[in-house]
């Protein structure tokens, strides 16, 4: 339960960069489709679809919504981890973040001084947060 809810955490950045990753490339994908005669401003070939632009726009629509469907199945599991970190409580999002998602340099020495807490307090407060995060993203105990 608490390494599926630690994964989810340290996946959170890499999904929300590969969620912008693939909007970026349907967008280039959608600005191709419109360039005539299947060639870029530098002169190099559009990928895919063949010479006939008719085929080409109809690989290239394909090919963005294939791209749209996995964005947005990216986003919704972001969105669903957000959620749950947000329903936390705030001392739990804190040392989520600083453990997890964007890790501190030396997190439990930082935590203890951020957090006015003991090296214990860090740890129990650590466990408490991830059984928290783990229910609420319906990892069960």
């Amino acid at each position: 339960m608490k390494e599926a809810a630690i994964r989810e955490l340290k996946l959170l950045e890499v999904r929300r960069m590969a969620a912008d990753s693939l909007r970026l490339r349907r967008r280039e994908l959608e600005v191709d489709a419109l360039v005539p005669g299947g060639y870029h401003y530098d002169n190099t070939p559009v990928m895919g679809g063949g010479s006939d632009p008719q085929e080409r726009l109809i690989h290239t629509i394909d090919r963005c919504d294939a791209l749209q469907k996995k964005e947005t199945a990216l986003r919704e599991m972001v969105d669903q981890t957000e959620r749950a970190i947000s329903a936390l409580l705030p001392r739990h999002r804190t040392v989520l973040a600083a453990l997890y998602v964007q890790p501190k340099s030396n997190p439990i020495t930082w935590l203890q001084a951020h957090l006015y807490l003991s090296r214990t307090q860090v740890y129990r407060v650590r466990e408490e947060a991830l059984i928290q995060f783990a229910m609420l993203m319906g990892h069960g105990i």
